[in-house]
């Protein structure tokens, strides 16, 4: 790992997208204003955007059409894993939900659902803006380069376990910064540790969409994308919801693990071309 790409891509994209979301820390201003909202969009694009900049400056043609041939080509997924991908965790996430209610909890606020049930001509820009911040955001970056790179040399379950602690770590900042989901959570609560085990645990899950679907970025890209949507429209979540849904969530990827299995294959990877030296030495 030590001097590899993959490694370079972590550190530019934790320098990039720290950089960019401390400035809107210090500034102290929520998230959603104007300049902030800037630097925090700036910030959560900076995997995919130093995706982007490796793939075009690093590989050849070859490589670059294999890149977006992973993101964009919906043939590859499985018609099982479009439903795995954009059903199951809304599902898991409401028995969560639909558990602590019956428990006794307090249903879930949702105001931003609401809103869309008030207004549904902003239904389809809701949509749209939930596929880019997070999902086309980060996932070039996070499953079509990282992922791509550590499973040339590591096994997927090696491979999710460094992933998911590098995906999580990435996030912290965004406890300190007004305004985001994660700030409203609050540093080191119950919460705070439960999204750790979720995050490892989508990262499990998206390592196996991408091995079982020819190595698609798209099918991470709908697994982030459904978990994204309805941690949006189900907010406030309580800490019990959010306890039952990882349970849930666990259930799901350990069952899924024993129907597919991990799927190694000595061809996952990016192909084995060099990077164009002589041209970026040039730039």
């Amino acid at each position: 790992m030590k001097n590899s790409p993959a490694s370079r891509f972590i550190l530019f994209t934790f320098v990039f997208s720290w950089l960019c979301w401390s400035i809107a820390i210090f500034n102290g201003q929520p998230s959603t204003t104007f300049p902030n909202i800037v630097f925090f969009t700036l910030g959560g694009s900076g995997p995919t955007l130093l995706a982007l900049a490796f793939v075009l400056r690093s590989f050849n043609a070859e490589v670059r059409r294999d890149f977006w041939a992973r993101l964009i080509d919906p043939r590859r997924i499985r018609p099982i894993w479009w439903l795995l991908s954009l059903l199951a965790i809304p599902v898991v996430i409401v028995l969560g939900i639909a558990l602590d209610v019956l428990l006794g909890g307090v249903l879930p606020a949702m105001p931003n659902l609401k809103l869309l049930a008030a207004d549904p001509i902003s239904i389809p820009i809701f949509l749209i803006m939930m596929l880019i911040a997070g999902p086309l955001s980060e996932e070039l970056g996070w499953r079509g380069f990282v992922l791509e790179s550590f499973q040339r040399t590591w096994s997927p379950l090696r491979s999710s376990l460094t992933l998911s602690a590098v995906w999580w770590a990435w996030h912290l900042p965004l406890f300190f910064m007004r305004g985001t989901t994660h700030y409203h959570w609050g540093l080191f609560t119950p919460i705070f540790w439960l999204f750790m085990i979720q995050i490892l645990l989508l990262t499990v899950l998206m390592t196996l969409a991408y091995n079982h679907n020819g190595r698609s970025v798209l099918a991470a890209i709908l697994i982030h994308f459904s978990y994204n949507l309805m941690i949006s429209l189900l907010v406030p979540v309580s800490t019990a919801a959010f306890a039952f849904a990882t349970v849930f969530l666990a259930a799901l990827v350990i069952v899924t693990m024993k129907i597919f299995g991990w799927k190694e294959t000595a061809t996952v990877g990016l192909p084995a071309a060099k990077p164009r030296i002589r041209q970026m030495t040039k730039a």
